[in-house]
């Protein structure tokens, strides 16, 4: 179609009711604003719109633009990308390796003994600072220093445990929640790459 100034426009495509067009066609497809919809066939919102209502044809690059974009809303929908195998298999590995050392932590774990716990407990301030004292003059460097904070606190936390039941209880629970959580995505990644899956942990592992 050309007007009388000579521009060039696409024809109007057959839609008897109007009620659905190409444009809205592709819009609902894709999900697209008039505004997205108009970048992408390089024209203005406006134009999109007078399209929509029927009053005016787009230019031809327009046309040709939503007439190519309408294609892929016929077509029969292509398949996903298969998601690359590499960082499945490596978080797979990961998860096993997890898996396999909390159940290992677990069944090995020696049960504290209650008055080891209570004289830790005793001295959960003592300890700290007779360390700092003694360290006075040959401090520690710095990640020493936080090795041997973290390793007071998990010795600490320990004699909780061993002589607070309800807090081991917890401490259980959420044991058993992490390797259900850890076999589980163990099992579902080895399904998504088609390798057998390893066995999990023995009910009452924990």
């Amino acid at each position: 179609m050309t007007t009388r100034s000579g521009r060039k426009f696409a024809p109007m495509p057959p839609h008897p009711t109007r009620r659905k067009g190409l444009a809205e066609a592709v819009r609902d497809h894709f999900g697209l604003t008039q505004v997205e919809l108009a970048r992408l066939l390089g024209c203005a919102q406006a134009t999109v719109a007078r399209y929509e209502a029927g009053t005016r044809p787009l230019p031809d690059g327009a046309g040709e633009r939503l007439w190519a974009l309408h294609r892929l809303v016929a077509a029969p929908p292509a398949a996903p990308p298969a998601p690359d195998p590499a960082p499945l298999r490596a978080r797979l590995a990961q998860c096993r390796y997890q898996l396999a050392r909390l159940t290992l932590l677990v069944a090995t774990a020696p049960p504290g003994p209650a008055p080891v716990a209570a004289r830790r407990l005793a001295a959960a301030e003592a300890v700290p600072a007779a360390l700092a004292a003694a360290s006075e003059f040959y401090p520690l460097p710095a990640p020493y220093l936080a090795a041997q904070r973290t390793q007071w606190a998990m010795s600490l936390n320990e004699a909780e445990l061993a002589l607070f039941p309800s807090r081991r209880r917890v401490a259980d629970t959420l044991q058993r929640a992490r390797l259900a959580g850890l076999a589980a995505e163990a099992a579902f990644l080895a399904a998504a790459l088609g390798e057998p899956a390893e066995g999990g942990p023995a009910e009452g592992a924990v």
